[in-house]
């Protein structure tokens, strides 16, 4: 079975993404785990090259990097890469430390090419020392280049909010933050309707909205959702076969869940028992109690370790799990 595309506002983002690069305009793409952002940033780069066949991408990663050492000596790794091997040598004896982010404009222009540099997980940034430094040393070297163009794009989008659209912050005039966001619910519908479908199978309408209600629309594990109960199903899908392949999911992912829970102290735990029982008033003293967190200071430590390692993410005063699945099994883990 193939897998689920959300495809209308995807392909709209994407070509709106490419034409922009193609002006020379840099470009901000975020979105929550799971959302297929890395395969869209791959199809942009793929679709760039074969409209402008001059254009040469270089793919950078800050997963595991967390210093401005770390981040210039993958940078010109990569950057390196698009050079022939004798420019290689010459080039680095060329250029110090302090002239490294010049060295993409620098190719561009000798090859007569354009680079497209992506560069992942860019919401790693805010955690370098002298973040704010850091950012003003980009701003002023980025803005200086030329034939070059830069495609920033991580998962962690309320950092990368605050990074980029936060008035005052260095590269807040870099431009817009696109939004990877949720298919459309019924164009989500008629999708899990026509994969069953084109291959001889049906569900019924309550299955469905099973389905959408079981994720959250979240787009990974609505697709594996799918594809559970696609091959359970012989002939029409109904609302028990997506209730036990739901619990198969659930099992699938409980090893990784557990390694998860694994690596929290118990007050983490305790706080995450709160949020998902009672957020409301989580710093009274009743729910200081209950919950055995402490003090209200202690809270805010907790809430600040989680969110560093993105399991939660923060809107107003409502707080949010950035896995859905981890969620429904954490309420079963907790009974």
């Amino acid at each position: 079975m193939n897998t689920i595309k959300y495809s209308t506002g995807h392909t709209l983002l994407r070509d709106q993404i490419i034409a922009k690069l193609s002006s020379d305009q840099n470009v901000i793409l975020a979105a929550p785990r799971g959302y297929g952002r890395r395969s869209m940033v791959h199809e942009i780069a793929f679709r760039l090259t074969e409209k402008e066949s001059n254009f040469h991408i270089c793919f950078i990663s800050l997963r595991n990097v967390f210093s401005k050492s770390d981040f210039l000596k993958l940078f010109t790794d990569k950057v390196l890469q698009i050079a022939s091997p004798k420019e290689v040598k010459l080039l680095r004896k060329r250029f110090s430390k302090d002239d490294l982010f010049k060295l993409p404009s620098h190719l561009a222009n000798r090859k007569k090419i354009k680079i497209l540099i992506c560069i992942g997980e860019i919401q790693n940034i805010a955690r370098f020392e002298n973040p704010l430094q850091f950012q003003k040393e980009l701003r002023i070297l980025w803005k200086e280049q030329k034939n070059c163009v830069y495609l920033f794009h991580g998962n962690n989008w309320h950092t990368i909010w605050d990074i980029f659209q936060t008035p005052g912050k260095p590269l807040s005039p870099f431009g817009r933050v696109n939004i990877l966001k949720m298919p459309k619910l019924d164009q989500l519908e008629s999708t899990i309707k026509r994969q069953f479908f084109d291959t001889g199978k049906r569900i019924t309408p309550k299955a469905i909205r099973q389905i959408i209600t079981s994720t959250d629309q979240h787009p990974y594990y609505t697709d594996l959702l799918i594809n559970l109960s696609w091959w359970r199903t012989a002939f029409v899908c109904d609302e028990q076969i997506v209730k036990e392949s739901f619990e198969a999911l659930l099992h699938q992912f409980n090893y990784h869940f557990l390694h998860i829970t694994d690596q929290l102290t118990w007050k983490q735990l305790h706080y995450l028992k709160a949020v998902l029982e009672n957020f409301e008033g989580i710093c009274s003293a009743q729910n200081l109690e209950k919950y055995k967190l402490g003090s209200s200071s202690n809270v805010t430590r907790i809430k600040k370790s989680l969110k560093k390692r993105e399991m939660i993410w923060f809107f107003g005063k409502e707080v949010y799990f950035t896995d859905p699945l981890f969620r429904i099994w954490l309420t079963d883990f907790f009974g």
